[in-house]
């Protein structure tokens, strides 16, 4: 009996591989539930860090909307896109309005100064 023919593990044919995948891997539809669960994850993480967040949830959400198969993962994606953007727009409103409030109160101390610096020349000239 020759040792190197002889094989106690032939190997079998792709039809003979058990049916299912291999561990670790998963289904297209499970795969599209992970990331849209990931998009609204990040949708929601959003409205604590903004841009941080928003950015991979439109990484992965826009490819997702349009190549997505399963209703319910085109559903949390588009739901994660929505809650990332009202984030992002809510953030940008308070930045404008921190600005024009900062910007305001810049201004009327420096009005303020104005007008001390006036009375001040005021009394000047008076003496």
């Amino acid at each position: 009996m020759d040792l190197e023919t002889t094989d106690p593990h032939p190997p079998r044919p792709a039809s003979a591989l058990p049916p299912g995948l291999p561990p670790g891997m998963f289904s297209d539809a499970q795969a599209e539930q992970k990331k849209a669960n990931w998009v609204l994850g990040l949708g929601i993480a959003s409205f604590f860090c903004s841009c941080f967040a928003l950015i991979p949830a439109l990484l992965v959400g826009v490819p997702l909307l349009k190549n997505a198969q399963n209703p319910e993962a085109k559903r949390r994606a588009k739901l994660g896109l929505l809650l990332g953007a009202l984030a992002f727009a809510l953030a940008l409103l308070f930045s404008v309005l921190g600005f024009v409030a900062f910007s305001s109160i810049q201004a009327e101390d420096y009005v303020q100064q104005l007008d001390r610096e006036r009375q001040e020349i005021e009394r000047l000239i008076r003496e």
